[in-house]
């Protein structure tokens, strides 16, 4: 057919890195669209702390911050002591990294920082809400130019201690 569909849960109890390959099925050349889905993280699991931050790529990424803890600071959406999860993200190049939490069940709180722990002294950007494009609402949404082999933490969180589902997309370049 024209889409894939491929599934895997990770049982291991410790972090591990995947690798999905597209290949070209007799010489057929095309434009193609992969999106990656992480659910379960956050909510008290391996990405709770920033230094457990869990790996992602250009793709969406569902998970939680009900039973997650705090582990975090950022100067906007007073969001100090929310609960929050982590990930990080690698730069294969030089470009701007987009993220957005669109479609997301509570008033969300995105930052990105340098190192972890993430405070608001390695914070390099944050948002509350994106007041428009691409999703606006109490979604939030930034974008930062970054450095080609550099690692960047991003920080899920809520507006005044808000939980609850999140999406994450993470566009770079």
């Amino acid at each position: 057919g024209n889409s894939e569909t491929v599934t895997y849960t990770h049982t291991g109890g410790s972090a591990a890195n995947y690798y999905a390959r597209a290949y070209l099925y007799n010489d057929t050349r095309n434009t193609y669209s992969m999106t990656v889905s992480l659910s379960g993280g956050g909510g008290g699991g391996n990405n709770d702390t920033c230094a457990n931050a869990t790996t992602v790529v250009n793709g969406t990424y569902t998970g939680s911050t009900s039973t997650a803890t705090n582990d975090g600071s950022a100067t906007c959406g007073r969001s100090n002591t929310s609960k929050d999860v982590w990930f990080k993200y690698t730069a294969p190049r030089a470009g701007t990294l987009s993220l957005n939490t669109c479609n997301s069940s509570y008033d969300t709180v995105l930052s990105l920082h340098s190192a972890c722990p993430g405070t608001s002294s390695n914070q390099l950007v944050c948002n509350d809400d994106c007041g428009g494009s691409p999703c606006g609402g109490t979604n939030s949404c930034l974008s930062r130019a970054v450095a080609s082999g550099t690692t960047y933490y991003i920080r899920v969180a809520g507006y005044r201690g808000a939980t609850g589902s999140f999406t994450l997309t993470v566009a770079g370049p």
